[in-house]
């Protein structure tokens, strides 16, 4: 495997010990790491970084103003032996860039050394090549089975952005579709078209325990997982939130359901089941860990409308 280095231009900093003090009344240490982070997250993504499953970082530390010229030509790229510690280095990258630490199995080549400024390099897998003939098959399909209207609306839905009603709907669906493949990327697309058309609901689903029941069983089924976990312990780490979230996404978007129902059925708080399905909205597909979440989703979604449509052909 072939990789790029990146190049960070932000000074590292170790991450801080936080209180819950520190969330309505933040010390100056505290307020530099926020700072660090927003930094970190701007040029990560200009450069449109993602973080591999095998980690590799070098942290150049800048040299203080106090040492001479000698010094600084006798310590330059060696390796730095003071504090800030490597492992809080570490960990304030990972927090700041990935959304599970335990996507990285393995660290490769991690260091800290002397430097004249202080910069964060690494290394991202090379782009591998876009398949945009298999994009195109899936868009010419979905407007053959759904026509240019209902695209356009399928992909207004998934950039949240309005439509200019000054422009032709030809105009908007470049546009729209071209902001999709910025956002989301080709690969995304493809797995979107796929799955889109095939929800011809033209017609009412039916709100029973059967369903709901089904939506239970496809979500613990995709996250191999159970009932128990996925509505009574939700808050207790990432998985559950994003087996919770794809159940509550499910439920309110595909079946149809209100949120009053859903707060029925499971027996959560409006807040947490509007906070829950949120993750799984803004999950970014071009994050690994995010990429892999969505197709989960994805394919819970596939296989809830397979069997909507299926009970529909039966008792049609």
């Amino acid at each position: 495997m072939e990789y790029d280095e990146i190049v960070f231009p932000v000074c590292p900093f170790p991450k801080p010990r936080m209180t819950q003090r520190d969330k309505w009344k933040k010390r100056p240490v505290v307020v530099r790491y926020h700072i660090f982070k927003d930094s970190l997250k701007h040029y990560a993504n200009e450069y449109n970084y993602e973080v591999p499953s095998v980690l590799s970082l070098t942290f150049v530390i800048p040299f203080p103003k106090s040492y001479s010229k000698k010094k600084k030509n006798e310590l330059r790229g060696n390796p730095h032996q003071l504090r800030p510690d490597l492992d809080n280095l570490v960990k304030a990258f990972k927090d700041t860039l990935c959304i599970e630490d335990s996507y990285v199995y393995k660290y490769q080549d991690i260091q800290k050394i002397w430097g004249d400024e202080g910069v964060i390099m690494t290394q991202q897998t090379q782009t591998i090549p876009y398949n945009f003939e298999a994009l195109f098959k899936e868009f010419s399909l979905f407007t053959r089975d759904l026509g240019a209207k209902a695209l356009l609306g399928h992909i207004k839905a998934l950039n949240n952005t309005a439509l200019s009603n000054s422009d032709s709907l030809d105009h908007n669906l470049v546009e729209q579709f071209n902001n999709s493949i910025k956002k989301y990327g080709v690969d995304f697309m493809c797995l979107f078209f796929r799955t889109n058309r095939t929800k011809i609901l033209n017609f009412e689903i039916v709100k029973n325990k059967a369903l709901e029941n089904k939506v239970f069983e496809i979500v613990c089924n995709v996250y191999k997982t159970n009932i128990d976990n996925v509505i009574n312990k939700l808050e207790r780490d990432g998985v559950r939130i994003y087996a919770s979230g794809t159940l509550f996404k499910l439920l309110l978007d595909t079946c149809n359901y209100t949120v009053d129902e859903v707060m029925e059925i499971t027996n959560k708080p409006r807040s947490i089941i509007s906070r829950h399905k949120n993750v799984i909205t803004n999950l970014d597909y071009k994050h690994p860990m995010d990429k892999k979440i969505l197709e989960k989703y994805i394919d819970s979604k596939k296989q809830l409308i397979k069997y909507i449509l299926d009970e529909y052909q039966e008792k049609n």
